[in-house]
């Protein structure tokens, strides 16, 4: 379910998602951004980190950090390695706290995303605006 846009004086801005992407990119703005919605106490994620351009080693511990709204209680972190083509999980379930210490596991890859949602409600989320890489370190021997 695509979210709802809205500028910051309230006005309706787009929608961000795949389905708005091109309403959203008309308003200016950019592809999955997750805005508040203030004052009517929807829910709402903002992932903030990892969220593009970064390099993380596997093996190594990443923070995995977002914004949230309303009530959210618990929620689910996945990582894709395709470009969002498929998902799997990093943690079902964990405390809305803005923050989960990832010791990054995925497979080595240039097109990973990160997604955050709500645990009760799978239609309240965010992922990451561009992709990042998780590399494998390579340990060089000299002789």
């Amino acid at each position: 379910m695509p979210i709802e846009i809205v500028a910051s004086d309230g006005r309706f801005a787009g929608v961000a998602g795949d389905a708005g992407a091109a309403r959203g990119a008309e308003a200016g703005l950019p592809r999955r951004q997750a805005v508040p919605m203030d004052g009517d106490g929807r829910a709402w994620l903002e992932l903030l980190t990892p969220n593009g351009g970064e390099e993380l080693r596997i093996g190594e511990p990443y923070e995995v950090t977002w914004n949230s709204g309303g009530n959210i209680g618990f929620v689910r972190i996945e990582y894709s390695t395709d470009g969002g083509g498929s998902w799997l999980v990093i943690v079902d379930g964990t405390l809305d706290d803005g923050a989960y210490t990832w010791p990054v596991d995925a497979t080595a890859s240039e097109s990973c995303l990160v997604r955050v949602s709500q645990a009760a409600d799978p239609s309240v989320t965010d992922s990451s605006d561009w992709a990042f890489t998780v590399y494998e370190a390579v340990d060089w021997l000299s002789v």
